[in-house]
């Protein structure tokens, strides 16, 4: 292999008498002043280039510093971390903005029959980066969705909150997970409110987040938004659940 500039043995100095500078020689005082800096101007960038060397060799071998997942890079992080409010790269209403425009959050004319719709697109998006194909509409409501599969059949059904939150949490240990979940207010619910009413929780970098799509909004504290539902016993499954509009 061709040694490098540094690798090869240093050439001897010409006689004094030699060294030119411009159009005529110099005087041997004036040489041996001129040579000395010479070599001290050699000497600054032998300096120069082994400093950079030992730069080069110490950013190659210093490990990579791992970013604290609760203060990512701009744009870092996935489809869960875009949903996540603790996450101070997300932009939940943004997203949530694409997968339901008929959100109260978003619009003065929120659609008021879309919900099963809404968590399925949100579900959706969250396991596959899929957006709606078509956005609900106030004057073209369906009336009613066919849930598929249907709730009765999902992994728990029927629980009130302490059991169904204890499921959740095991069925969204990982960041990445998520369920699609039901909430039964009962046949006695206010006037103004459905029966049912669904979201989905998912797990981002650890903890849970109460998706609402239908509503157009996400909360860290899955309590207090259940809370805000006042339903009696819920139903949730892990599985991809679709909504098809059914229309008189």
């Amino acid at each position: 292999m061709e040694p490098t500039r540094e690798q090869q043995p240093a050439v001897a100095e010409p006689a004094a008498r030699a060294v030119v500078v411009g159009p005529g020689a110099v005087s041997p005082a004036q040489a041996q002043i001129l040579m000395l800096q010479r070599h001290a101007g050699n000497a600054a960038v032998g300096r120069l280039l082994r400093s950079r060397r030992l730069l080069q060799r110490d950013d190659l071998d210093q490990a990579p510093v791992p970013l604290d997942d609760k203060k990512k890079e701009a744009g870092a992080g996935d489809r869960f971390d875009s949903l996540d409010p603790s996450n101070a790269a997300s932009s939940p209403a943004g997203v949530l903005g694409k997968i339901n425009p008929a959100a109260p959050a978003f619009t003065k004319y929120p659609c008021t029959q879309n919900c099963p719709a809404a968590a399925s697109a949100a579900q959706a998006y969250l396991l596959s980066g899929a957006m709606p194909s078509s956005a609900c509409s106030p004057l073209n409501e369906p009336k009613g969705y066919e849930i598929s599969p249907g709730p009765e059949s999902w992994t728990a059904t029927g629980k009130g909150w302490a059991d169904a939150w204890k499921g959740i949490q095991a069925a969204t240990a990982t960041h990445g997970t998520q369920v699609i979940v039901e909430a039964d207010r009962g046949p006695n619910k206010p006037d103004t409110l459905t029966q049912w009413h669904y979201f989905v929780v998912m797990n981002a970098r650890g903890h849970r987040v109460a998706v609402d799509a239908f509503l157009g909004e996400v909360d860290a504290d899955v309590g207090r938004y259940v809370g805000r539902l006042g339903a009696k016993s819920f139903s949730y499954t892990s599985e991809r659940v679709t909504a098809k509009p059914v229309r008189p």
